[in-house]
């Protein structure tokens, strides 16, 4: 698995592309949040939702416009809160991953 803003793309997902977990619904809206349900070892999604978060990066980054990620974490705690969606791995190493680029990002 990536563990760098470099190789979190995959090979057909260009910057301008949304991540694979965001999803375009038929009323024009788009659902922030919609990974594929976690398979495999806790650890391997954890570190899936570490590479979605570089994905989010990259996306926020190539449009110019960090409102992607408030509304990626509004809508999971959103989910969350409507009992939608239960915390997973995938939302731990989503929420790990972005709190540790903003947290670097801050040292600059």
């Amino acid at each position: 698995m990536s563990h760098t803003l470099a190789e979190a793309r995959t090979p057909e997902q260009t910057e301008e592309e949304p991540p694979p977990f965001m999803r375009a619904l038929e009323s024009g809206w788009t659902d922030f949040w919609t990974p594929p349900k976690p398979v495999g070892s806790y650890a391997a999604n954890v570190a899936l939702g570490e590479l979605y978060a570089e994905m989010a990066v990259l996306h926020a980054r190539a449009r110019r416009d960090p409102l992607v990620l408030e509304l990626i974490v509004s809508t999971i705690t959103s989910k969350i809160a409507s009992g939608k969606l239960a915390i997973g791995p995938l939302e731990l190493g989503f929420f790990h991953k972005l709190s540790s680029l903003a947290y670097v990002g801050s040292l600059n």
